[in-house]
C-alpha cells in the first residue's frame, strides 16, 4: 500500500473489534493504527498548510496587479513618459 492509512485503519480497527481486549494492549496491530492515525493527521496538517499557501499567494499575486483604468501615464506608453509636441515656428507669407 503506497502510504495509504485509511483502508488499513479501517482494518485494524475491525481486528481490535474482533480480537477484543488482547488488542487494547501494546500489540503490533495497535502500533500500526496509532503510526497510521499519526500520518493521516501529518498528512492534513500539510494539505491545510499548502491550501493556506496557495490563497496567500493569490492574494498576494492579486494585490499586486494593477486595477483596471488606474495605470500611470508611463505604464500606459509602454514604460516612457510622454514629450510635448515642439512648438510650430511661425512661417512669413509673402
Amino acid at each position: 500500500m503506497k502510504n495509504e492509512c485509511e483502508p488499513a485503519l479501517d482494518e485494524f480497527r475491525k481486528y481490535a473489534q474482533l480480537a477484543g481486549p488482547v488488542a487494547a494492549t501494546e500489540s503490533p496491530a495497535l502500533k500500526l493504527q496509532r503510526e497510521c492515525e499519526t500520518i493521516l493527521d501529518e498528512n492534513r496538517k500539510a494539505l491545510e498548510a499548502a491550501r493556506e499557501m496557495q490563497k496567500a499567494a493569490e492574494e498576494k499575486k492579486a494585490a499586486a496587479k494593477p486595477k483596471e483604468g488606474t495605470a500611470a501615464p508611463a505604464e500606459e506608453n509602454g514604460g516612457a513618459a510622454p514629450t510635448p509636441a515642439p512648438k510650430p515656428e511661425p512661417v512669413e507669407v509673402p
